[in-house]
């Protein structure tokens, strides 16, 4: 995998990052690269930064790898090709990089891949979606583990989206919470309250009873405070709701 002026390369014994700058000819996955190099301390874990890049040729990927959840909360293995499976939560743009990142759920952890060659419009049909994805596993700067994808073509769905996101099942406001944190639902739901503020673009505030809920939404729907709306999102483990 390679993104601006770094790719990673592996071998049978594991991968490293190596921060390239200009090597001359376009960087892409399956290459077979020779690279004289100096070794130095990275985030995580160790980097190369090179005085030579050559090109030897083409080869097969490495083996695919499913990671466990225990191995994807620890970043394991580090800078490999890999497979990790979940469900798609959300789709970032505008990121500096030119990336594309899906928001991946799994039973245990979160995963964001990093899409280098996207169409946005089936990415967003992915929301809802299980999906296997395959890719170079690394952790961001915080330590979150990220996946880098080369392509869409990368990207298996084991289990499309529903039709309707309104079909999801329902859920009390009052146990969005407690079901978030009790066991997180890795597929939407749906909730019914009254509005009682929004910020256009960003937010619905939402009552039902004595309990109060955020829903984040891109939509610019013009509500007005007390009319009841349904919304069908993910819930957060801060108690948000993400539709």
């Amino acid at each position: 995998h390679s993104a601006g002026n770094e790719l990673v390369l592996q071998d049978g014994t594991g991968g490293v990052l190596v921060r390239a700058g200009n090597v001359g000819f376009e960087l892409g996955a399956g290459q077979l690269l020779e690279v004289e190099a100096t070794t130095h301390a990275g985030r995580w874990a160790p980097e190369l930064w090179p005085g030579r890049v050559t090109l030897i040729g083409e080869g097969p990927l490495p083996p695919l790898r499913r990671v466990t959840e225990a191995q994807l909360a620890a970043g394991q293995p580090d800078r490999c090709w890999v497979e990790v499976r979940g469900v798609v939560r959300g789709v970032a743009v505008g990121r500096t990089d030119g990336l594309l990142g899906l928001e991946l759920a799994s039973s245990s952890n979160r995963v964001t891949a990093l899409i280098k060659q996207y169409t946005l419009d089936q990415c967003r049909a992915l929301v809802d979606a299980e999906v296997a994805i395959a890719g170079v596993l690394r952790r961001d700067k915080i330590g979150q583990p990220e996946l880098l994808v080369p392509s869409m073509g990368d990207i298996t769905e084991t289990r499309p989206a529903p039709a309707d996101p309104f079909a999801a099942a329902w859920q009390e406001l009052g146990k969005v919470r407690e079901a978030a944190l009790a066991r997180p639902p890795l597929h939407r739901i749906r909730v019914s309250g009254i509005v009682t503020a929004q910020q256009p673009g960003q937010a619905v505030f939402l009552q039902q009873a004595q309990t109060g809920l955020e829903a984040w939404t891109e939509q610019r729907i013009v509500l007005r405070t007390g009319d009841r709306v349904e919304a069908a999102g993910f819930p957060a483990l801060d108690g948000h709701s993400q539709p």
